[in-house]
């Protein structure tokens, strides 16, 4: 979000508050120009400076933590194959197909996923 003319004890306020929730912060800020000495009218002294003030960006990226829930099509659950139910198994767990651009998005290497692909695992029961 833009900004302009911020106080520090504004800046500190929301890093403090941003840490407390464990969101990123990213500022790009500069300091205003400092106004010309101000004087009193009254008794013709100069007033002391105002507290230095910042313009910029402020950007707070905030992590959403929810719960998404998903379909498993019955064939690709994978489980110990001697167990009667899922309490039972020593093993259980869900084969999800994938195409290798989603692979990349997860954080394969290119590499790893041309190798895969020789190697025929990758492909399991594709037609």
């Amino acid at each position: 979000m833009p900004v302009q003319g911020l106080p520090q004890d504004a800046i500190d306020l929301i890093v403090a508050q941003a840490a407390e929730e464990g969101a990123e912060l990213a500022m790009e800020l500069e300091q205003d120009p400092a106004p010309s000495v101000a004087v009193d009218r009254v008794t013709g002294l100069p007033l002391p400076p105002p507290a230095p003030s910042f313009s910029g960006t402020i950007t707070i990226t905030r992590k959403r933590k929810r719960v998404v829930a998903d379909n498993i099509a019955p064939e690709d659950i994978l489980f110990t194959p001697t167990a009667r139910d899922q309490d039972k198994a020593s093993f259980l767990g869900f084969r999800k197909r994938v195409t290798a651009s989603d692979l990349v998005e997860m954080g394969l290497g290119q590499d790893e996923i041309d190798r895969d692909l020789r190697s025929g695992y990758a492909v399991e029961g594709a037609p």
